[in-house]
């Protein structure tokens, strides 16, 4: 019988390449998958996942982009008109004439080159010896308020008397007197509106009067005294005192 000899054939290293073909597509197949699953992109939701992703494929991943600043809201300011300029004197005189009306014997409106005077009668305004405003005096005030408000000049409100001296408990002499007289118009005008900080109260008691209060022989002339009584609102122009 013949013996046949049977050679041993020699084997190279086995094929792997299936299964890594196996492992490449498993990983795709899981990309997309996870990629359908994040169809709604959540940035820090996307970030583990890349990272992950990366980490298993031996990539390293590249930062995202900062996401862009929001956008600064636009904002109209609004920009006041400028205040308007002061009344002129003229209008102005013309204005406190036409509320006051015929009110000669309360009220009497000058018009100066260089101020608008107004002068409150002390008999109307005040009970003698009394600082305290008269129903009558209130009326009147509160029409003069609203020209001089509008005007937007300062104004002094400045106290005068006569030569009759004056000692109570209230009011020691004429100056105490006169001051309070201001004092108590300047609230009230500021109580209708007119801004305080426009406002100045002077007492002068009898050192500026508007007609002698005696005749050269010293005797008193009362017409000139009633005169005398009073509270002068004063306006100049330019926010001068």
């Amino acid at each position: 019988m013949a013996i046949r000899n049977f050679k041993k054939k020699s084997h190279g290293a086995p094929d792997n390449w299936p299964i890594s073909l196996a492992d490449l597509m498993t990983t795709l197949m899981c990309f997309f998958v996870l990629i359908l699953a994040i169809a709604t992109v959540d940035q820090k939701k996307f970030a583990v996942v890349s990272e992950n992703l990366a980490d298993s494929l031996g990539v390293k991943p590249q930062a995202a982009p900062p996401p862009p600043p929001p956008k600064s809201e636009v904002r109209a300011e609004v920009i006041p008109p400028p205040p308007a300029p002061p009344q002129s004197l003229f209008t102005l005189q013309a204005d406190l004439a036409r509320v006051t009306g015929r009110k000669d014997e309360a009220v009497d409106v000058k018009l100066r080159p260089d101020a608008v005077t107004v002068d409150l009668k002390g008999a109307i305004f005040f009970q003698l010896g009394q600082a305290e405003l008269t129903p009558r005096a209130q009326e009147i005030l509160a029409q003069l308020a609203g020209p001089l408000k509008a005007s937007g000049h300062p104004l002094s409100v400045e106290g005068h008397t006569d030569n009759l001296p004056i000692s109570s408990p209230a009011f020691p002499s004429n100056w105490e007197l006169s001051a309070a007289r201001a004092a108590s118009v300047a609230r009230y005008l500021i109580s209708q509106g007119l801004p305080k900080e426009r406002v100045r109260v002077v007492g002068l008691a009898d050192t500026k009067p508007v007609a002698p209060n005696t005749d050269p022989l010293g005797r008193d002339i009362p017409e000139n005294q009633a005169r005398n009584r009073r509270v002068t609102l004063l306006i100049h122009a330019g926010g001068e005192r």
